[in-house]
């Protein structure tokens, strides 16, 4: 699955002539809601960086941030925490409920919601 598969903005699928496949993030923040409920999830995309920037970003960077933004969550686990959570981030998209799960070495999230979209991207330099 690649990242574009998702609901995304019009901005992912331009900056990306090569869809990013779903994979390893370096997970940078959890937010809980709840209004909606929703999960708010801010990371980096690991090793992967837009093929084709617009020309107002330059080319001086080497991270890219982007989020999930999931309504109607349910059934949320949260365990561990740690300072540096490189993670794998997998969905699994039905007709009715969505299930997300993000695993590391120290951090494991898993939850159901029925609606998944994408915020972002943005680049940066670290």
């Amino acid at each position: 699955m690649n990242w574009t598969d998702l609901p995304c903005n019009e901005l992912l699928r331009r900056v990306f002539i090569q869809p990013p496949k779903v994979g390893a993030i370096d997970l940078l923040e959890v937010q809980i809601k709840s209004d909606g409920p929703a999960v708010i999830i801010g990371f980096d995309l690991v090793g992967v960086l837009p093929d084709n920037p617009p020309t107002k970003w330059g080319s001086d960077f080497n991270r890219c941030r982007m989020g999930i933004y999931c309504l109607g969550v349910s059934n949320l686990s949260i365990e561990g925490l740690a300072r540096n959570m490189i993670a794998n981030v997998n969905f699994h998209i039905f007709e009715n409920v969505n299930h997300v799960e993000v695993k590391g070495e120290f951090f494991k999230m898993n939850f159901d919601c029925a609606d998944i979209s994408i915020t972002g991207p943005s680049v940066y330099i670290s």
